[in-house]
């Protein structure tokens, strides 16, 4: 049985305006240990997604429709707020994509790490503070002792996101959640970062699901990876199928705009062309067909669904996948990717 396991989710925001059509009937499944990447543009409802799983949706306007978020047997869609509040955490934690705002700026990291503690844990306050000066320790923050008595300005972005990181795996959650974590960041802290969570989920055999708009993110990190368009999965793998064969003309599309460092001379990335099409709108088809060279007369009058290809364990929702002849250089594309996020 996955330890979590999401069945056709759909979120709306609804306003005076307009009614945003962000996740559109997605559904995976997490088993304890996994590592999954939910990749996309922005836009597409990656982390939109991730907040209506933990019930924090930006309220009034965001409303999930439909669907399942069963964790260890429990719908947290249908459990009271004072419930997924013990969930919400202790048992899965989120490191959101911005530090800087995500952290409260006039409490010290330590009251804030502590907080947590004494919540979900019932430490008391001194046992709370010496966990809190190990955990700063173990995310790599010099002289913990000190900084813990720190406002969050006081940190350097790279810094702030250790911090995350040590309030996230605080109370040893079973998932870990981690939202763009490497978003404003240099490439060299980038792969910093990353190999911490890496360490750090290996170690406490949490599972992961990483978030990110960047293919070469989850190269290295996750066992399988889920491509997100327009609120929908368009194909799902493990990491290395997907990229040895990406069959989804948009996964594709991705792979080919990665700069790629080993070419004999400077060329000019591939853009998709095109842009998305409005979440406010009804969308008949494929989403993606008016950006798609493959399109057909079908594709943009009915919509694919997740299918199996190639393999069991490879999905895609297409209804012309790409062609073997057109992958020449993916395989050299994908190992580029992996190899920028480890420099």
């Amino acid at each position: 049985m996955a330890l979590l396991s999401v069945k056709d989710l759909s979120v709306k925001f609804v306003t005076r305006k307009a009614t945003v059509r962000a996740v559109n009937g997605i559904s995976f499944d997490l088993e304890a240990g996994g590592t999954l990447g939910i990749v996309g543009e922005s836009g597409c409802g990656k982390s939109v997604s991730s907040l209506a799983m933990l019930g924090i949706l930006p309220k009034p306007a965001g409303r999930v429709m439909r669907g399942e978020v069963n964790f260890d047997g429990v719908d947290l869609l249908k459990i009271p707020d004072s419930q997924l509040r013990q969930v919400r955490g202790k048992d899965i934690a989120m490191i959101f994509q911005d530090p800087m705002t995500s952290l409260n700026p006039v409490l010290t990291i330590g009251r804030q790490i502590t907080e947590s503690l004494r919540k979900h844990l019932d430490m008391s306050k001194d046992d709370a503070k010496k966990e809190s000066i190990s955990l700063l320790g173990r995310v790599g923050i010099p002289a913990a002792e000190d900084r813990i008595k720190d406002f969050p300005h006081q940190f350097s972005g790279g810094m702030r996101q250790r911090v995350m990181i040590a309030m996230a795996i605080s109370c040893r959650p079973k998932i870990l959640i981690a939202d763009e974590p490497t978003t404003a960041l240099d490439v060299t802290i980038q792969a910093q970062i990353l190999d911490l969570l890496k360490h750090l989920v290996a170690e406490e055999n949490m599972a992961l699901i990483l978030i990110t708009h960047d293919l070469g993110v989850v190269a290295g990190t996750c066992e399988r990876t889920n491509v997100m368009y327009a609120g929908r999965f368009v194909e799902s793998a493990t990491t290395s199928s997907l990229f040895a064969r990406p069959r989804h003309p948009y996964t594709l599309g991705l792979l080919k705009s990665v700069p790629r460092l080993d070419a004999a001379r400077k060329e000019k990335l591939e853009p998709i062309g095109g842009t998305p099409l409005s979440m406010t709108q009804d969308i008949e088809g494929c989403a993606f067909a008016p950006r798609c060279i493959y399109a057909t007369d079908k594709s943009r009058e009915e919509t694919p669904e997740l299918a199996r290809i190639d393999s069991d364990d490879h999905l895609v929702a297409c209804w012309n996948p790409v062609p073997d002849e057109d992958l020449p250089h993916v395989e050299v594309v994908a190992t580029q990717a992996e190899g920028r996020t480890a420099r």
